[in-house]
C-alpha cells in the first residue's frame, strides 16, 4: 500500500525552502512539524521528508534527542515526544521568568485565588529555562498591599463563573457609601482591582443601567439560568478613558497646579491620567490639566499631595475640598 504521505513530500523541491535557511535547520523544523502532529515518524520518513539519506535521517534525530525528551515507539514504529506536554513547552529568558516570578509571588501573598489560577495556568504552559532560574528565583520583587480583602472566596469565583458563562447574578448587595440593602439582579461584564478591593462592572436590572459593585458589599449571590449577550463592541478601555479610575460621571476639566516641592515627583510620571496637558511655570511648579469623569475620584487622589497642590478650577472642587479640610481641622 502506498504512503501517500511520503509520495506527497519525496517529490517536493528544495528550492521550496524559505530563503536564508541552512538546509540543516530547514530539515529539522520539518521532523518538529512531523512530531508535534503526532505523525510518528521513522528513518525512512524522516529520509524521505527531507530529501535525505538514511544516515543523515539518523544524524538529524541525534542532534533532536540531545536537546529534546524524544524517545521510539515501538508499537508505532516511529519517534514521538516522551511527555505529550513537550510540544508545548515555551522556553523562556531570565528577564521573562523574572516577570513572572514577581507576579507569581505577589499574587502568592495577596490574593490567593489569583495564584490558585495563575499556578495551574503555569503548569498547563510547561515554562521551561536555558538554565537554573525558575519561579522561585526572581531578580524582581513587588511589595505587596497589606490591604485585607473581606470577601468570601466564592463570591470571586461564582462572579468570574458568571463573567465566563455570561449568566445573570441574583445578589442582595449593601451598598459600601449608603449601607441600603437591595436585591437586584445583575449581568457582570469584568472584574476590576483598586486600592486593595475587587468590583465588578455590570448591568443593572433594576437601574436599568450599568454599575460598579464591590465584591465586599455583596451579602449573598446565586447564578440564575438566565443568559446575557455582551455587546460585541463592549469596550472596557473605552468605558473608563475619562474617568479618574473607574466611576464614571459628566466630563469636567481640572486644573491643578503642582507646587515645586514636589515637582519632581510628576515629572517622574510620562502622564498621571489619559486625558492631560502639562505646563512648567517659571517659579518650578507644574500646572496640568485634566479632563475626567467627574470630581469624585480626583479628589481623593489630590488629597496624597496635601499640602503642596492648589486646585485653579473648577470653583466647585476648590469649594469642596476647603470645607472638608476646615471641618478636619476642627479634630485638632
Amino acid at each position: 500500500m502506498v504512503d501517500k504521505r511520503k509520495f506527497s513530500t519525496i517529490n517536493k523541491s528544495k528550492k521550496d525552502k524559505p530563503a536564508g535557511l541552512s538546509e540543516k535547520y530547514f530539515n529539522l523544523m520539518k521532523i518538529l512539524s512531523m512530531l508535534e502532529k503526532d505523525q510518528y515518524p521513522s528513518r525512512n520518513d524522516i529520509a524521505n521528508e527531507c530529501e535525505v539519506s538514511l544516515r543523515t535521517a539518523q544524524r538529524y534525530m541525534q542532534i533532536l534527542t540531545s536537546i529534546l525528551p524524544i524517545q521510539y515507539n515501538r508499537e508505532k514504529r516511529g519517534y514521538e515526544f516522551e511527555n505529550k506536554l513537550t510540544k508545548k513547552t515555551l522556553f523562556l529568558e531570565n528577564k521573562e521568568i523574572a516577570v513572572l516570578a514577581a507576579v507569581f509571588s505577589t499574587l502568592k501573598k495577596r490574593e490567593p485565588l489569583l495564584y490558585e489560577l495563575f499556578a495551574n495556568l503555569i503548569k498547563k504552559l510547561n515554562l521551561q529555562t536555558k538554565d537554573e532560574t525558575t519561579l522561585e528565583k526572581t531578580c524582581i520583587c513587588l511589595t505587596p498591599d497589606e490591604v485585607s480583602i473581606n470577601y468570601e472566596s466564592k463570591v470571586f469565583k461564582l462572579v468570574m463563573e458568571a463573567i465566563t458563562n455570561q449568566k445573570t447574578l441574583r445578589i442582595i448587595y449593601k451598598s459600601i457609601e449608603t449601607g441600603n440593602i437591595t436585591e437586584r439582579e445583575i449581568d457582570p461584564y469584568e472584574l476590576y482591582f483598586l486600592d486593595g478591593e475587587w468590583f465588578v462592572y455590570s448591568y443593572c436590572h433594576l437601574r436599568n443601567g450599568y454599575r460598579w459593585f464591590a465584591l465586599d458589599g455583596i451579602r449573598e449571590l446565586e447564578m440564575t439560568e438566565k443568559k446575557f449577550i455582551k455587546p460585541k463592541d463592549f469596550s472596557m478601555d473605552k468605558k473608563l478613558e475619562k474617568s479618574f479610575y473607574i466611576f464614571q460621571a459628566d466630563p469636567v476639566t481640572i486644573k491643578v497646579r503642582f507646587l515645586p516641592e514636589i515637582a519632581h515627583k510628576i515629572r517622574r510620571k510620562k502622564k498621571l491620567h489619559k486625558i492631560e496637558h502639562r505646563e512648567e511655570l517659571p517659579d518650578g511648579s507644574i500646572l496640568v490639566t485634566f479632563e475626567v469623569a467627574g470630581l469624585k475620584e480626583i479628589k481623593r487622589w489630590l488629597y496624597t499631595f496635601i499640602p503642596h497642590f492648589e486646585v485653579i478650577e473648577p470653583d466647585e472642587l476648590r469649594e469642596m475640598i476647603r470645607r472638608e479640610l476646615e471641618k478636619e481641622l476642627t479634630k485638632f
